[in-house]
Order: structure tokens, then C-alpha cells, then sequence
């Protein structure tokens, strides 16, 4: 719980009226919806390892990191996001300390 604890409120210190919830979930990684306007997403994606960041990855750490991209696919098919990025930020840059990547990206519109 430390690690949800540590992204969910560290990331959101300037939004504390929401809470940010956990929408999926691997036995490696987990994803939270962050608060967005209403044609756009935002997911942040953790691995269930506790990885500092990209400088700190290791060969073992593959089956995560290949885990969190599937997931951010299977986000980006179920959202049907288009024109998204998927994006991590190194030490100095980085709200929190642990490896997590943002999935940002504009839903389709309704007609």
C-alpha cells in the first residue's frame, strides 16, 4: 500500500478532493485514472516492483516493463485513445520515487 499510497497522493497534492482509483490491475502492474478534462485521458501506470527509475532497470525487470505496456495497450484499445504518448520522467523530474509512466491521450469525440 506504501507504493499506491506514494503515487496516488504525491501525484495528486494539488487535487485533493479526488482520490485516484486504481482501474486495472495485473499481477505486475497496476493503473490509475487521474482526474482530466473530458475529451482527454490520463492513466498512470506502476509496476507492482519497486524500480526507483529508468536508470535504475534491470534485466529482471523485463517481464514488469513488458507487462506495463501491455496494459497501457489494453487501455488504449478499451479508451480508444488516439493521439496518445506514453511518457516517464528521470530523477530531479520525477513527483515521486518510483518508475511509473503516464498514458495521456484525446478520446474519441461523441457525436
Amino acid at each position: 500500500m506504501g507504493l499506491i499510497g506514494s503515487v496516488g497522493i504525491r501525484t495528486l497534492a494539488g487535487h485533493l478532493a479526488t482520490v485516484p482509483s486504481v482501474i486495472l490491475e495485473t499481477d505486475r502492474t497496476f493503473a490509475l485514472a487521474l482526474p482530466s478534462a473530458a475529451s482527454k485521458a490520463h492513466f498512470v501506470l506502476v509496476p507492482k516492483k519497486d524500480i526507483r527509475d529508468i536508470g535504475h532497470v534491470s534485466a529482471d525487470d523485463g517481464a514488469y516493463l513488458t507487462d506495463m505496456f501491455l496494459t497501457a495497450r489494453h487501455l488504449v484499445e478499451r479508451e480508444r485513445l488516439h493521439e496518445y504518448r506514453i511518457y516517464t520522467n528521470g530523477p530531479g523530474l520525477q513527483s515521486v520515487g518510483y518508475l511509473h509512466f503516464h498514458l495521456v491521450g484525446r478520446k474519441p469525440s461523441a457525436k
